[in-house]
Parts: structure tokens; C-alpha cells; sequence
């Protein structure tokens, strides 16, 4: 099937991305920007659009026949405008698959004991909102959506998105050797449940197949524990081995009404990774893959290697290669000046090392260079375009 999901570099998007192609479908992503630090084993379809902007996004489903839609979009909004413009995109793609006879639209939210949700009213206020959007197109429109209601989902790159997540947070302080401490809201809600990135994944794999799914889908897993107990899970995880199982006696408290929901009933799904095994394999990306967040002085270098120092580059080879030229003014031969020469070298060479932009600016001193250049040979610089063998060169 061809899926398309919004906020395909976001922590969720980029993992379920990986887990459908696997699954043999056609992935296409949109997001506002490309996150440079994730990587995909495969080729995604990659739009770079803003979600609200309706020409460009019905160009896509007017292109492609797309089965699913699933709005990934789980940012930790904080002001108005963001907020607004998160409604935004998802009113307008739920529009353009009310249109396009979209098969299932799926939507992430979280469960209302979600420590993360409970740190941040506005990103509680803003599921609650695009839970309401959904069930108006459903019930007015008839649009197939299931609203996917999750715990504390936890797994590789969650710490390169807004995704809030206790976890990422404690695994990034201990990788600058602080100390581990939760937040006075935090201590507040006891009990919490966690699920692997990967079990999630499965969940909706399993969704999509299914044809007819409710409107609200719980997936939890097994693993409630309190807060103090995770913080010594996250703590210890990066010494446990095959052989230590110091964590199993862990106590794991089941909620009462906690019951079979429609994942494990009609889909036969559960979750297999716990929250030793899940932490194993967080902590394993977060050493061998993960890039911290430079420091603002380390951000500026960055910045000026990227941005700034290919313009100087530029410029100072430009300026060995007019002292090249301008040197052979004085030679006769038409050779030295039409023929291959030192700007045709320079402009390539820009090329490979930065790209279409420098090679562009290069193609034009080099252009200004050559008109000069014929200039001091006594040549008008005007007649020059209209002659053939000059204007070729110049072409």
C-alpha cells in the first residue's frame, strides 16, 4: 500500500517509516524539515512542506494514490502560533483525505496517566483538540480514523525531536555523568506505563491490515512501574548483562482495571520488549549513535565552516584564478582566453566541493572575468556577444 506519514522525520514517523518499508509498502513522508541526524535504510518519497499549505499537500494526493494516512505530528508545542499552525495541518489533511477517499487515517495521542503528557498542558490541551477534529470528520464525513492512544513510548531517536519523553531525558543527563533527579510534577504520578518504540510499531502495522479498526485503539504494555524503580533501570541498564538478572525481581505494579483491548483481543498483539530489554537497546543507540546538542560556541564553528567559509573560499580562488588569466592579457593567442582555461577549472572544482550554489557563483566572476579580460586585449566588451566563438565560450 502507499502510506503517507506526516511528520516522517519525527521520533515516531522516522521508526514506523523503517518498520512499513520492512513490511514491503510505498513510504512517503512530509515534513517541515529534514533532520540531517536521522537515517533511513531506504529511499523514502521526502516532501518538505509545511502540513497547512493545501496546494502544495493536494499535489501529493493527487499524484499518488495513497491507502493510509498517519498524522505523526507529536510536538511539545509551547506558544500560539505553533499550536495553531499544528491544527492547521491537521484539518487540512484531513480534508484532502476526505477528498481523495483516504482508506484509514491513523492518529497518535496518549493515554490521560502519560507522565509526559501531564508536564506540559498545552500538548495535553492540543491532543484533546485533534481528538475532537477527528471524531467531527468521522462522524460528519464518514472518514475512516483510529486514534492510536499510547503510554510513554521510549526508543532510538527520540532525542532528536520535540517528542517528550522522561527517558530521553535521563539517558542524556547520564551521558554528561549528572546525576539523575525527576521533577517535583514528576513525583506526583506514581505508577507509569512504558512501551518500546518497536512494539508500537508492530501495533500499527497490525492496525493497517486490519479493515475495519475502532475509533480508539489503547496500546500498553505490561511494564508499570514507579518512578524510582526506572530511574534505576536507566541507571543501571549499561552494565547489565546476559547473566545479571538483578532487575527481574523489580517490582511491576498491574493496574486494576486493567483489562484486554482491542490490540491484544482482535489483533493478537503484545508487547516484547520490557523495559530491561527496551533500555538495553536505547542505551546502546544513544552510545554508539547518538550526536548531543553541540554547545552555542561549538554551534557558531559549525556554522561558519558551513555557511560562511565556502563564500571565502570562493573568493579567494576566484581571485587566483582573474591573477592567472589577467596575466596572459597580453597573449595573442586566442586559445589562452576562449579556449579551456583557468575558470573553467575553477567553476568545476567549486562544484564538486560545495555544490550547485558556489559553482553558480563561480560560473558568474568567471563570466565577468572573461569579458574583462578581452577587454584589455582591446576588444569592445559589448561586441563581444556578438560574436560567435566568444559567446560559445561564455555559453
Amino acid at each position: 500500500m502507499n502510506i503517507l506519514i506526516v511528520g516522517g522525520y519525527g521520533f515516531i514517523g522516522s521508526n514506523l517509516a523503517e518498520k512499513l518499508h520492512k513490511e514491503g509498502h510505498s513510504i512517503f513522508l512530509i515534513d517541515k524539515f529534514i533532520n540531517e541526524k536521522i537515517k533511513f535504510t531506504f529511499k523514502p518519497v521526502i516532501f518538505v512542506y509545511n502540513a497547512a499549505d493545501n496546494d502544495k499537500c493536494s499535489k501529493i494526493f493527487e499524484l499518488y494514490n495513497l491507502d493510509i494516512i498517519i498524522y505523526a505530528v507529536n510536538s511539545n508545542i509551547n506558544d500560539d502560533k505553533s499550536k495553531q499552525e499544528q491544527m492547521s495541518g491537521l484539518v487540512n489533511i484531513l480534508d484532502l483525505s476526505r477528498i481523495h477517499n483516504i482508506k484509514k487515517f491513523i492518529l497518535f495521542s496518549d493515554k490521560e496517566n502519560n507522565i509526559a503528557l501531564k508536564q506540559n498542558k498545552n500538548y495535553f490541551f492540543l491532543k484533546k483538540q485533534e481528538e475532537l477534529y477527528c471524531k467531527g470528520w468521522q462522524d460528519i464525513y464518514n472518514i475512516p480514523v483510529s486514534i492510536v492512544k499510547m503510554t510513554n513510548v521510549y526508543g532510538p531517536y527520540m532525542a532528536y525531536s520535540t517528542y517528550p519523553s522522561v527517558i530521553n531525558q535521563f539517558c542524556c543527563e547520564l551521558l554528561k555523568k549528572k546525576e539523575l533527579d525527576c521533577n517535583e510534577d514528576t513525583l506526583n504520578y506514581n505508577i507509569q506505563n512504558y512501551i518500546y518504540i518497536m512494539d508500537l510499531t508492530e501495533a500499527v502495522k497490525l492496525i493497517i491490515e486490519k479493515k475495519s479498526t475502532p475509533f480508539y485503539i489503547d496500546v500498553y504494555s505490561k511494564e508499570n512501574v514507579i518512578i524510582d524503580h526506572l530511574i534505576r533501570i536507566v541507571k543501571e541498564t549499561k552494565i547489565i548483562t546476559k547473566n545479571n538478572t538483578s532487575f527481574d525481581n523489580i517490582s511491576r505494579s498491574k493496574s486494576s482495571n486493567e483489562k484486554d483491548t482491542f490490540c491484544q483481543r482482535e489483533l493478537h498483539w503484545t508487547a516484547r520488549y520490557n523495559l530491561v530489554t527496551g533500555m538495553e537497546a536505547v542505551w546502546q543507540w544513544y552510545k554508539t549513535a547518538y550526536i548531543p546538542q553541540s554547545s552555542p560556541k561549538m554551534q557558531e564553528k559549525q556554522v561558519w565552516r558551513k555557511e560562511i567559509l565556502p563564500y571565502i573560499e570562493n573568493i579567494v580562488i576566484f581571485a587566483i584564478t582573474a591573477a592567472l588569466n589577467i596575466a596572459m592579457r597580453y597573449n595573442t593567442s586566442f586559445i589562452n582566453t576562449t579556449g579551456i582555461d583557468y575558470s573553467q577549472i575553477y567553476i568545476m572544482l567549486m562544484g564538486l566541493l560545495y555544490g550547485k550554489r558556489q559553482s553558480i557563483i563561480a560560473a558568474v566572476l568567471s563570466m565577468g572575468l572573461f569579458i574583462i579580460s578581452i577587454g584589455l586585449k582591446g576588444i569592445d566588451s559589448v561586441a563581444a556577444f556578438y560574436h560567435m566563438e566568444y559567446i560559445i565560450h561564455l555559453g
